[in-house]
């Protein structure tokens, strides 16, 4: 048992290793890149160097962030309700009965913060999952299905998976490091192992490409420090996977000639033994009156008293047989009446266990052999298998959001398109104010030994200012900084428009009066022309994704 386990952990990290190819690597790299954009963190350590040392200011103008956000609202300005619809009339109040359920979960699972997140994950890394899941802790103990968001960068796709809501991969990996403790307290029945188990040494890579020191984000690669337990001792950091893996399993859609139950069979007798009363009652006065017509005719004649009291014995030994009869044919009848043919479906190891039973094989009416996918689960923490079980459904329980699939597990965002615009701006921002301070704080070429350096450095920008020179030497002259052409003022308004244009998100639509049409017919064209992009996303990527969860 030790041995296969060892064996399903390394095959589970081998594939891991696997699954974390230069392709994903280079898809997290940009995502995260898109992700720091985002945020306002768009100037690497490089960048900012090389501004520093030129003079040149290293701020920007974040024209990102509110594109996301109105995008953001407009995706979830409504929040998703699901709808069961009856095959027929009378289905109606469980189909109200389903819908019920999954408000209530969702309700139950704080579904409108964790569906905010997981759109906002899809517009800026390309992708964001959600996961249906059961925590058996909730309800006292009944279990309760929550949903819960997972962080794209922890989540591996097989990478032959070419559908967006990856139905056709392989497998699908979650992993992330995590302290003991905390593990502990996820799993409490498998301490022990969680307590011995060792790490694997595959920590995830930083892939940020900003500088560190210097920037005002706080991402969980940053934090280099251990972790500690709650009595402030150091905890150490294991991996930890939760692998998903589709598994085709043998079931057999069983017909079976159920026969009644004991209560069945008690209800029956009852029935029987009224209906039997009710018969020989009728059968008791046919025989009385039979009786009395062979008395009258032995008194008149017709014939002798021994042929009489023979039909009678014979007619009461007829009676009874006749009774005995109709009680063995209302019992079968009835039987047959109350025996039902019932479908069931079992796996193949369960049939094979009911064939040894000869009763149970000769209810069996037809067995059919068919093949359904399940869901395998394996939880690894370090090198120690937690557990496995086979979940009863046929789709993986982390539903993908993505925003253009590119017929990889490897989607692109909102933000990849507008990263090229948005760094144009900051640079001619950058250059105009540049230029400005030129302008306003001028430099000068002297002599050396002409001019006292000191008081000119102090009062050369003052307003005002009486600077001396020395005799002898040539006056200083002022270095002006050319001017800028006047067309390059239009590139910051070209920018803006750019990246309104590509992402469909227009100055009007976050308030801007300057930029609204002049009508309110031209401001609701805008708005209706200007989401079309986004309404077409959510009709045919997150609705579907909503369906699919």
């Amino acid at each position: 048992m030790a041995r296969q386990s060892k064996k399903i952990v390394d095959n589970i990290v081998d594939l891991f290793r696997k699954a974390n190819s230069s392709e994903r690597q280079k898809w997290q790299t940009d995502s995260q890149k898109n992700y720091e954009f985002f945020l306002g963190d768009q100037l690497t350590a490089t960048e900012i160097e090389d501004l520093q040392s030129g003079g040149m200011p290293d701020f920007i103008i974040n024209r990102i962030t509110p594109v996301i956000e109105m995008m953001k609202f407009f995706a979830t300005a409504n929040n998703p309700r699901w709808q069961a619809v009856g095959a027929e009339g009378s289905d109606s109040d469980v189909a109200a009965l389903h819908a019920d359920i999954a408000d209530y979960c969702w309700y139950n699972s704080n579904g409108n913060s964790i569906y905010s997140s997981v759109i906002q994950d899809a517009l800026v890394k390309g992708i964001g999952y959600m996961q249906v899941d059961v925590d058996p802790d909730q309800d006292r103990g009944m279990g309760e299905v929550v949903f819960n968001s997972v962080n794209p960068f922890d989540v591996y796709v097989d990478p032959t998976s070419r559908d967006f809501l990856f139905r056709d991969a392989t497998y699908l990996i979650i992993k992330k490091d995590m302290p003991k403790e905390q593990l502990i307290r996820l799993f409490p029945d498998d301490k022990r192992k969680i307590n011995s188990a060792q790490p694997s040494n595959l920590g995830n890579n930083d892939y940020s490409q900003r500088d560190i020191s210097g920037s005002e984000l706080i991402f969980n690669a940053d934090v280099k420090s251990s972790a500690y337990t709650k009595d402030g001792e150091d905890d150490e950091i294991i991996d930890y996977y939760e692998s998903y893996f589709k598994e085709k399993i043998a079931y057999m859609n069983l017909f079976i000639n159920m026969p009644p139950s004991p209560d069945e069979m008690r209800e029956i007798q009852s029935e029987v033994e009224e209906n039997l009363l009710s018969l020989k009652k009728e059968m008791e006065v046919g025989f009385e009156e039979q009786k009395l017509k062979l008395l009258q005719a032995v008194q008149q004649g017709e014939i002798i008293e021994e042929r009489a009291i023979l039909e009678i014995e014979k007619a009461e030994k007829s009676m009874t047989e006749e009774l005995e009869r109709q009680r063995v044919m209302m019992i079968s009848q009835m039987e047959e009446a109350k025996t039902r043919i019932e479908n069931r479906v079992i796996t193949e190891f369960e049939y094979d266990m009911m064939k040894e039973d000869p009763i149970l094989v000769a209810n069996i009416v037809d067995a059919i052999k068919f093949y359904e996918n399940r869901i395998k689960l394996c939880v690894i923490a370090g090198d120690k298998l937690l557990y496995e079980d086979i979940l009863q459904i046929k789709e993986y329980p982390i539903v993908p959001f993505v925003y253009q699939h590119t017929g990889t597990p490897y989607a692109l965002g909102a933000v990849s398109p507008l990263i090229g615009k948005q760094r144009e701006l900051n640079k001619a921002h950058q250059i105009m104010i540049h230029n400005a301070n030129l302008a306003s704080n001028l430099r000068w070429m002297y002599e050396e030994g002409s001019v006292p350096e000191e008081e000119w450095e102090k009062y050369s920008s003052s307003p005002g200012a009486l600077l001396k020179y020395r005799q002898g030497f040539a006056p200083p002259q002022p270095v002006q900084p050319l001017p800028l052409n006047s067309a390059f003022y239009g590139i910051t308004e070209n920018a803006k428009r750019d990246m309104e244009y590509t992402s469909g998100i227009y100055s009007s639509m976050q308030g801007d009066t300057g930029s609204s049409p002049e009508t309110y017919r031209g401001l609701l064209a805008m708005d209706e022309y200007g989401t079309r992009r986004i309404k077409a996303w959510m009709q045919n990527i997150i609705e579907p994704s909503l369906e699919h969860l």
